[in-house]
């Protein structure tokens, strides 16, 4: 090897492995390491006319497969990368830009764009680098800059690190080495892009052909969510900060966690968290300790945590220094401040003072950095950081200067005055930002943690204070200067005027709360934000619920009722956590339907079967994929998951299922169709026809299978997979179970598959004896729905336009939502404690309000229905109908009927269990073959990981033929894209003509409008 790495080098380092193993999971995708490689080669073709070698490259794209190909493209490209984490405030992010000034800018939907105010390689940059300038080496060879990250700065303002390409390269070569990473090994993606221990997570396993895996933002929504994606992925190797890890080990003990190195770095690691760790996941090989400032990249020190040892205080080492690495302790006494020696440092800060850059000194090819940390030498030579010389502090992992808060909070307009610390609230607990302020005079009274909203503006929330105290007036010193030690003595004090638990609820509550904050009994009026909870610990404390009073809470619930008392009170409210036991039920001849089946049966094909029940889904793979890959993919699901081997029995007095007996993989038909051979246009036309051939046919319903595979060969050596299968035996989220096995087949990733709980026989017999005992004369459900249409409801028709063929034909049109109102919506959902679906759905009433002139109105919704532990893994159609009905009220504000809205979708929601065709009969309607009964009026929310990942196609605006028959009137699906909300409207072909189509559009936009402005 050179001296030095260059992106050349970097190329050779890549991707050593075989060319068919998965090298990015994402969702349902798995992302061989040769179809990486074309992807990059592909975008570093598209980055030419606007990167030039030591441009710095800002990427503003989520964490997914296209952000890891866009870091890689541009490092190969001899770019820098400087990541933008689309999560921090607008301004965090303007100042980010200004202050390094990047001459290509990456967006969240991968358009290239080039600032040409910014001089070609210009990094402003006053470091220790001895070219005087990061980028001046030689094109081609030398020592060159790689990424940007950002750390606190003491100056108020964020210090943006400028790190080197053969420095993040040894370590990543030394790390792979030291614990043996390899082609078994799967690597979580977990860190937040705006850190540079991402730079572990996405590199450690691709320079040594392991899988990078990535989770989704649903994955990642509690501490419990976490662990079990990480079990589900069978991750063996991840890198976290030990507070985190440690409320993962609070949230979700599991000893199917079987990782074989957990890397903790970010902040001093205790014996007590690591045994903690050790009792939750009992199978975790190997704990590590690492240790470095982002100024000497990444880690400089490693430390391999022995269960045997007693380390005395409970201080576990970082260790000794990796190779070429050394370091001195600066001063006399036993304690000093901790100096790092390194070949392989970054080249110091951005655009920082002279005094900031001081820390570094360069000689004789070495940089020597000044870390700031005090530490000490254990008697094996090993090293102990023991704190911070300054004021600088760690909080989850992040560097915060209290300094940088100050100057932000103190823009805030409620704030008069403002002091921020670091503080612990025990010896062994997680140190906090603690923010005492006073108020403005023309302020009116209000909590202590008021400003906490606001501050999110300005700053990111990791380094927004968890904890908020109120004061009269800022304690000063002689010299009149704040006197931060003395704060200390308000931390300890409620926020309240103190008042006994009265409950047992309540006095639960105090306990709880003080134990998951390690804090003193707090009064039972204090509010636990201003504590210094974080969603964290809410997800730990819901969690705590459920476990030791047996009630279900959601994070609505605590948000919305954030003092301790109303918390109590929600509780005593809450329903009690439910324990579902489903028994197998045995072999049969014949079965009862599920509740959810037979409801379908009766509302989509009383009278017979249609179309409509064809659920079609269009899998795509960048490489040719075999008959019998696909054929064995879906003969394992076969035999795993009896829904997939089901067929209908209508030969006596009820419709019963029956299962297939000793299926062979000869029984799955995979019809297959070669389109190679034409130009890309024809082959999408002709794809695309048999995909309408496809969900035009009816799939017969009285014999096994009830799916139909179609293989199709694409130019380019790529495939496509079309699967239908009918509606009675999977719904749209089974189907995603099904697209996750096809592709797992083709990527050769067999992913060990957990022993099911249950499987959906059991389930539809479970559920048919529990809706006839729960949910009949004088349960909760169905005197909510008698109550509801008490008072009859008299269903909209939308008269036909005309007869013939194709009247039920589906139709298309969307709508982007305009971004200010888009913003507007997330505002007012925030600020009010609604959420955005109510908002959409509220102006979606008002609108039909106003055209149909129609003061009574009832609109469905579809019901996911896996709420029950288990059926999460099955097939099987699961989904509910349920509807709102919305009766306009005088005097009521746009906001008030909002609540209303939410409040009725909860309650459906609830009661989603009794079902939409026996609420029909209840009622004296009849079911109809070609038009729904009740409501022929739906909407659905789509908000799910692949959606919000996945830009807006702006090809699918405006009208479409959808080529399908559809069975309702009129559905509305509100979308979240990464970039954009889009309203897509799905109608029947005679019933609508398009300019009414775009006036319903326009009339729910101006609606949409009208309630968000109400309320500014």
């Amino acid at each position: 090897m050179n001296e030095f790495v260059t992106h050349f080098d970097l190329r050779n380092y890549l991707f050593a492995g075989a060319l068919q193993n998965p090298a990015v999971e994402y969702g349902n995708d798995a992302i061989a390491y040769k179809n990486i490689i074309e992807r990059i080669e592909q975008r570093t073709k598209a980055f030419i006319p606007f990167l030039k070698t030591g441009d710095i490259v800002a990427i503003n794209r989520p964490k997914s497969p296209e952000y890891v190909v866009d870091f890689l493209s541009v490092l190969f490209c001899g770019g820098i990368v400087m990541p933008i984490d689309g999560a921090l405030p607008a301004y965090r992010r303007s100042q980010m830009v200004n202050i390094v000034r990047p001459r290509v800018l990456i967006a969240a939907d991968g358009n290239i764009t080039q600032n040409r105010s910014v001089q070609p390689s210009a990094v402003p940059m006053n470091g220790p680098c001895p070219e005087g300038s990061a980028n001046s080496a030689p094109r081609g060879h030398g020592r060159r800059a790689a990424y940007v990250f950002f750390t606190s700065g003491s100056t108020g303002r964020p210090k943006a690190i400028l790190g080197s390409l053969d420095g993040l390269v040894e370590f990543i070569r030394w790390q792979g080495k030291e614990f043996k990473i390899g082609p078994a090994d799967r690597v979580s993606f977990l860190t937040g892009l705006g850190f540079d221990v991402s730079l572990r997570d996405i590199l450690l396993p691709l320079m040594h052909g392991a899988t990078l895996v990535i989770p989704s933002e649903n994955d990642l929504a509690s501490p419990q969510s976490t662990v079990a994606w990480l079990v589900e992925r069978g991750i063996t190797r991840t890198h976290a900060v030990p507070s985190v890890a440690r409320i993962w080990a609070r949230a979700q003990q599991d000893d199917r966690l079987a990782l074989k190195t957990l890397f903790l770095a970010g902040e001093k690691l205790l014996a007590v968290a690591v045994d903690e760790l050790r009792q939750a996941f009992p199978n975790i090989t190997e704990f590590v300790n690492l240790y470095g400032p982002t100024e000497t990249t990444l880690a400089k020190f490693f430390f391999r945590v022995k269960p045997e040892i007693d380390y005395p205080n409970g201080e576990i080492p970082v260790g000794l220094p990796i190779p070429g690495a050394d370091f001195r302790l600066s001063g006399n006494g036993e304690v000093g401040e901790i100096v790092i020696s390194t070949p392989h440092a970054s080249f110091g800060y951005i655009g920082a003072s002279e005094e900031e850059n001081s820390r570094f000194t360069v000689a004789d090819g070495l940089t020597t950095y000044y870390t700031g940390d005090l530490g000490r030498i254990t008697n094996q030579g090993e090293l102990v950081v023991v704190g911070r010389i300054d004021d600088e502090l760690k909080v989850n992992g992040v560097r915060v200067h209290p300094t940088e808060v100050e100057c932000a909070l103190s823009r805030l307009d409620m704030i008069d005055d403002v002091a921020v610390v670091g503080v612990k609230l025990t010896e062994d607990s997680e140190s906090r930002l603690a923010a005492f302020w006073t108020a403005k005079a023309e302020v009116d009274t209000c909590a202590a943690d008021a400003p906490r909203s606001d501050a999110l503006t300005y700053l990111p929330q990791a380094i927004v204070p968890t904890i908020w105290r109120l004061l009269d007036s800022l304690p000063q010193n002689a010299n009149g200067k704040i006197d931060r030690a003395s704060l200390q003595k308000h931390l300890y004090q409620s926020t309240t005027t103190t008042q006994a638990p009265v409950t047992d609820t309540e006095k639960w509550v105090l306990d709880a709360v003080a134990n998951i904050l390690s804090i003193p009994t707090p009064g039972i009026e204090d509010n636990v934000f201003a504590l210094g909870c974080t969603s964290l610990h809410i997800a730990f404390l819901i969690g705590r619920i459920e476990d030791d009073l047996k009630k279900s809470l959601d994070f609505s619930d605590l948000f919305r009722t954030s003092v301790l008392k109303d918390i109590a009170a929600t509780i005593d409210a809450a329903p009690a956590k439910e324990v579902f036991h489903i028994p197998p039920i045995g072999e049969k001849n014949r079965y009862h339907m599920s509740p959810q089946q037979r409801r379908w049966w009766n509302i989509y094909m009383p009278k017979g079967n249609r179309s409509w029940a064809t659920m079609v889904r269009v899998v795509r793979f960048d490489k040719l994929v075999e008959a019998n890959t696909v054929r064995e993919a879906l003969f394992k699901l076969v035999v795993q998951q009896d829904s997939m081997g089901l067929w209908f029995d209508e030969s006596g007095p009820d419709i019963m299922l029956a299962k297939v007996v000793c299926p062979s993989l000869a029984d799955i038909d995979v019809a297959q169709h070669d389109l190679s051979s034409l130009s890309q246009q024809d082959a999408d036309s002709a794809l695309n026809d048999i995909r309408l051939r496809v969900a035009n046919s009816e799939i017969d319903t009285g014999k096994w299978p009830l799916f139909r595979v179609h293989l199709v060969a694409l130019p380019d050596q790529k495939s496509t997979v079309i699967f239908a299968i009918h509606h009675m035996v999977s719904d749209g989220f089974s189907m995603g179970l099904i697209e996750n096995a096809l592709h797992c087949a083709v990527a050769g990733n067999d992913p060990k598959r957990q022993k099911l709980a249950f499987n959906y026989l059991d389930y539809a017999a479970w559920a048919t004896d529990r809706e006839l005992h729960t949910f009949g004369d004088g349960s909760p459900a169905k005197d909510y729905w008698q109550d509801l249409f008490r008072a009859p409801y008299k269903k909209h028709i939308f008269p036909e336009l005309w007869h013939g063929p194709d009247g039920d034909r589906g139709q298309g049109y969307c709508r982007e939502v305009p971004q200010t109102l888009r913003a507007a919506i997330t505002k007012l959902s925030r600020q009010e404690h609604v959420t955005e679906f109510s908002i959409y759905l509220a102006a979606k009433m008002l609108a039909w309000h106003h055209l149909l002139k129609q003061e009574d109105l009832v609109i469905g919704t579809p019901a996911a229905g896996c709420d029950i532990p288990g059926t999460q893994e099955l097939i099987g159609n699961f989904i509910s109908l349920v509807c709102i009905r919305s009766r306009l009220q005088k005097g009521l504000s746009h906001i008030e009927y909002v609540r209303q809205i939410m409040h009725s979708v909860a309650l459906g929601m609830t009661h989603q269990n009794y079902q939409y065709d026996t609420l029909v009969k209840d009622i004296g309607m009849e079911f109809e073959q070609a038009r729904f009964p009740l409501t022929t009026i739906f909407i659905s929310y789509l908000n799910f990981e692949a959606m919000r990942s996945t830009p807006l196609c702006h090809r699918e605006l405006g009208f479409s033929d959808l080529g399908f028959a559809v069975k309702f009137d009129l559905m509305s699906y509100v979308r979240e894209h990464k970039d954009a909300t889009s309203l897509q409207v799905q109608y029947r072909n005679n019933l609508f003509e398009k300019p009414k189509v775009e006036e319903f559009v326009d009339t729910w936009l101006s609606e949409l409008a009208r309630v968000t402005a109400s309320e500014r």
